[in-house]
């Protein structure tokens, strides 16, 4: 038995005790070959690293390795979508479904790109009674008192494509915004880019513009119309799981349930609804934003901070000028916030509620490396947030701390007000490094 390694299991760490885990951790300080240990926990679980061993800490990459699971499931991305769908296929064969490789099938689909012709079906046909236009025509004549709305209204309409509608309105506040002197112009000239953009010729800032915002348009489009935003599909539900299977299973038994309660026979034959599937998608956040905190104070502290910072990117993708496009991130210094703040930041790392991005932000100005991180997928249906990682929002220290520290309930109504105005036509004029974007995409 010499070449045989022996190797002791510890599972759920977490519900040690301190003086529990110091024990164990002296076992494992003290082993002796042929014998090691694998000890599994929540990120939140390890209470000490302390031993009896003279006092002295077990340390990382000297005693112990240590693997983050569900952070390594997340940069595999698609080796962990491959092993999602098989876990799926093997749980509906034991369970006597007949499954096939295209589980995607399964489940219905509504495509939000811009040629897409299911926004017919839930919109008005006649451009002029469409939500974003009747809104358009309310800030224009509050604004201004001579402005040829209808005018601008027919250059900027497109009947049979609503998303380019909302970019042509899109690209039209962002030149209101910058001060344009000429806005009747303005629209002529967008008018123009989308013609250019429907016959396939040159109009590459237009089309530069719909790739970076549709999904923003399509979220505004779908609320407009009182839809639910878009979660559904295999994909998107292993990409909310963000490397955590559980979470996937969740949201699985949630649209499944769903489904059979409507009598859609799910995977036998039937398709699973739009309906369903956001109805198990709600479902599930709330089981994720409510059982994966800390009981007691600190678990209020995690959902209070996560809830401000998701109302901040709420207001910037419902905006007449998102300044950020699909934004579920940010950066900030860690070693310039409070030291609450980055205690309530750690404990929200350690619940999943939200994910350090490796490699962390290069910030434009100033060229510093600051940490990166994403609201957990699984959290973005309670806010209507998006689950891809796109836009990256820049915090000061002053304004993480009013987001991540409780007690600065002042600061926090003013920098959510502060947001309102940037993205909220007529829109207040500033001149923060942000607001660069303003005419990244002007026509």
């Amino acid at each position: 038995m010499k070449d045989i390694l022996f190797v002791y299991a510890i599972d759920e760490f977490e519900n040690l005790t301190r003086e529990q885990q110091i024990h164990v951790n002296t076992i494992y300080r003290e082993r002796e070959p042929p014998s090691t240990f694998r000890i599994g926990a929540r990120t939140y679980g390890i209470r000490t690293y302390q031993t009896n061993s003279g006092g002295e800490d077990n340390i990382k990459d000297s005693e112990f390795s240590e693997i983050q699971l569900d952070v390594e499931l997340r940069e595999l991305d698609r080796q962990y979508g491959d092993f999602c769908r098989t876990l799926i296929s093997k749980r509906l064969s034991q369970l006597g479904f007949a499954t096939s490789q295209d589980l995607d099938r399964h489940f219905e689909t509504f495509e939000i790109g811009a040629r897409s012709s299911d926004w017919n079906t839930i919109m008005s046909p006649v451009s002029t009674e469409r939500e974003h236009f009747r809104r358009f025509s309310q800030q224009i004549r509050r604004s201004f008192k001579t402005f040829n709305v209808e005018k601008a209204i027919d250059l900027l309409s497109n009947a049979d494509r609503p998303l380019l509608e909302k970019l042509n309105i899109l690209i039209f506040m962002q030149n209101w915004a910058r001060g344009s002197d000429n806005l009747l112009s303005v629209a002529e000239d967008i008018a123009y880019q989308m013609e250019a953009y429907e016959r396939g010729d040159a109009a590459e800032k237009y089309k530069q513009a719909l790739g970076h915002y549709s999904g923003d348009l399509s979220a505004q489009l779908l609320k407009e119309s009182r839809r639910p935003q878009y979660y559904g599909g295999l994909s998107n539900f292993i990409g909310m799981s963000s490397g955590i299977p559980r979470a996937l299973l969740t949201i699985l038994r949630s649209v499944f349930e769903w489904a059979r309660f409507a009598d859609e026979r799910p995977f036998t034959g039937g398709v699973i609804s739009l309906k369903s599937q956001h109805k198990g998608i709600v479902d599930a956040s709330d089981w994720y934003f409510n059982n994966m905190r800390k009981a007691g104070p600190d678990g209020i502290a995690i959902q209070g901070a996560v809830e401000r910072l998701a109302n901040i990117f709420r207001i910037n993708r419902f905006g007449d000028k998102p300044v950020e496009i699909s934004v579920s991130s940010f950066s900030v210094s860690e070693r310039e916030i409070s030291e609450e703040a980055r205690r309530v930041l750690g404990l929200a790392e350690a619940r999943a509620f939200i994910h350090r991005i490796s490699g962390g932000q290069k910030e434009r100005n100033s060229e510093d490396i600051t940490a990166k991180f994403q609201i957990s997928p699984m959290l973005a249906p309670r806010w209507e947030l998006p689950i891809a990682r796109r836009g990256v929002v820049t915090f000061s220290p002053d304004d993480f701390n009013s987001v991540f520290d409780v007690r600065q309930v002042e600061a926090y109504q003013a920098l959510l007000q502060e947001w309102r105005q940037k993205v909220t036509a007529p829109f207040r004029r500033v001149s923060s490094p942000g607001d660069d974007q303003i005419g990244l995409f002007d026509v």
